[in-house]
């Protein structure tokens, strides 16, 4: 995230307040807000699908992972050893608790098991009497993980000083038991990540600035494998949705600064010897200290305490990597490179900021199949380059108007099976009045298809997308390059589709036929500045889940960070 998190969408925005003077610090970050009750700490939380515990179980075990304080913490992540509990357990649920006072800025945290990233959140920012949160996720995906001796690794990096004061207090629990009817869990999980978690460092790439490429080897027995992709943007890459073709990065800026650019798409490629077998549109998440922080309190944004990860079935390829030998896997983010030469686009590395924080992981399930005579040969692909169309103009009236739409197809058979997908994305950003005013609507659809010929009960038809509405006015108050007021509009919206699979995704959070509507709406009023006293903020989501015929709603609406309504 950016180091003033208080650097929202607007242009004007971001130069004068992300690129002044360094030693400028705003005046009034959103800590020093009142908290809505007195003496206690305001709570704060995500709307999710609650996670179902039995009150007793065989092999029923509560343990404690982790208690510890991330103050100075950059680099400095919490390390821990991890035996599993003496039990025939198969199902492990997480339970992360947090509290924070004082001024901070929202941070992002990933959990490892080892090199193997298991978990990404991001936290609350504060108010002067402190805000508490937690979050439980199901962690039986990565069972095999739990059966062994392990290093925990949380990676919280913060930053504590006279104007950033708040230390995030942290406790994470698990809860282990036996489950009559668990859903299925990969036999082997591999990690696709830096591996460095032996030596109790966290195993995230950096891209595009590191190559994030490994090697490994896939077991003859495997007859399913698929990958779960993470990738966040930060710091210039955080609002990618936002940034501006290469060309309007200067026509904005003050003080020499330029815009965040590279444009607004991104694409995150997974490939295989070199070969693309999927590609992930990231979803965008707005952390607690985006747009404006008094959006985001008491209820946060969708995914900011669990970032859901997507995934890529690979099982077309296991007759290819079921020689014996090892084989690469790597993962690259890439947008729209412009060549002015020829007046061309295609996707690069080239424009995108060294920002994006990327790991995956491979997940493996063995079983018995008639694979015939073992050929060993790649799957057929049909992977054209995605068609993209774009419309630009910059007149000289302090404005700019981008429009890009992108579509694209993948296709890979092979006979283990067949992975089928086909995206649509459409960005069109606006900025007028010489950046004050910054208007985003974006939108992206995918569908997804697999057909597992050894393992049919891994097959899967997904749908969803994310519509997104931004604007942003920001005017400075006169106070210095670091006062500001915004007023902010956001409306997004997720939704998904799913048949499901036998074990618990990643990206649907669930086993079996998942079902989701969730969007979030909201308006504020923001000023940075400690003698404005007109902060206003009102906020609606709805979230609908339906999980295997079960129904679960909760609608909520805030005003001024108090909740209003809870239904």
């Amino acid at each position: 995230m950016h180091f003033f998190r208080l650097c929202v969408l607007s242009a004007a925005l971001i130069v004068s307040v992300c690129f002044g003077a360094a030693s400028a610090t705003p005046r009034r970050f959103a800590g020093e807000t009142t908290s809505t009750q007195k003496d206690s700490m305001l709570n704060v939380f995500q709307l999710s699908a609650p996670v179902m515990e039995p009150l007793e179980a065989k092999c029923n075990h509560h343990e404690t992972l982790m208690e510890h304080t991330f103050g100075n913490s950059d680099k400095k992540p919490f390390k821990g050893q991890f035996s599993p509990p003496n039990c025939n357990f198969n199902r492990v649920v997480i339970h992360f608790n947090a509290t924070v006072k004082g001024r901070q800025y929202d941070r992002v945290g990933i959990m490892y098991l080892g090199s193997t990233e298991v978990w990404r959140t991001s936290t609350a920012e504060p108010t002067s009497n402190g805000v508490k949160f937690s979050y439980s996720k199901d962690m039986t995906a990565y069972l095999s993980l739990w059966k062994k001796n392990q290093t925990l690794i949380f990676d919280l990096p913060n930053f504590v000083n006279k104007n950033y004061t708040g230390k995030y207090q942290a406790t994470l629990s698990a809860h282990f038991w036996h489950d009559s009817h668990p859903p299925e869990v990969a036999d082997k999980i591999l990690p696709i990540s830096r591996e460095v978690g032996q030596q109790g460092h966290p195993s995230v790439f950096h891209l595009p600035y590191q190559r994030a490429m490994v090697y490994h080897h896939i077991s003859k027995k495997a007859v399913h494998a698929h990958v779960s992709i993470a990738a966040t943007g930060q710091e210039d890459e955080e609002f990618w949705y936002t940034n501006v073709f290469n060309q309007f990065k200067d026509d904005f800026g003050v003080n020499g600064r330029s815009l965040p650019a590279g444009g607004p798409f991104r694409e995150v490629q997974l490939l295989i010897d070199g070969y693309l077998a999927g590609v992930t549109w990231p979803i965008p998440v707005i952390f607690t200290g985006g747009i404006a922080p008094n959006l985001w309190r008491p209820t946060v944004g969708i995914d900011a305490f669990d970032m859901r990860e997507q995934e890529i079935d690979i099982t077309p390829w296991l007759p290819y990597l079921t020689d014996g030998k090892s084989h690469t896997f790597e993962m690259r983010v890439v947008g729209v490179k412009q060549d002015s030469e020829t007046n061309s686009t295609h996707l690069s590395t080239e424009d995108i900021a060294h920002h994006w924080l990327g790991s995956a992981k491979i997940f493996v399930f063995y079983g018995k199949t008639k694979k015939g005579k073992a050929h060993y040969a790649r799957p057929k692909m049909v992977t054209n380059d995605p068609e993209i169309q774009m419309q630009l103009s910059h007149p000289k009236n302090g404005s700019m108007h981008a429009k890009v739409q992108v579509t694209r197809t993948v296709n890979i058979s092979s006979a283990a099976g067949t992975w089928h997908q086909s995206l649509n994305y459409s960005n069109e950003n606006l900025l007028s009045r010489n950046g004050v005013i910054q208007t985003t609507h974006q939108t992206f659809h995918t569908t997804t298809k697999s057909k597992n010929m050894y393992a049919p009960k891994f097959n899967e038809e997904r749908k969803y997308g994310m519509p997104l509405s931004l604007k942003t006015t920001t005017i400075s108050s006169g106070r210095g390059s670091d006062s500001i007021n915004v007023h902010a509009d956001v409306d997004y919206t997720l939704n998904l589709d799913t048949t499901g699979r036998p074990d618990v995704s990643a990206f649907s959070l669930a086993s079996g036929a998942v079902s989701l509507y969730q969007r979030m709406t909201g308006t504020s009023k923001f000023s940075n500045n400690m003698r404005n006293n007109s902060d206003e903020s009102n906020t609606h989501q709805l979230f609908d889940h339906n999980w295997n015929g079960k129904s679960y709603k909760r609608d909520t609406s805030t005003k001024n960070s108090q909740l209003v309504s809870n239904v």
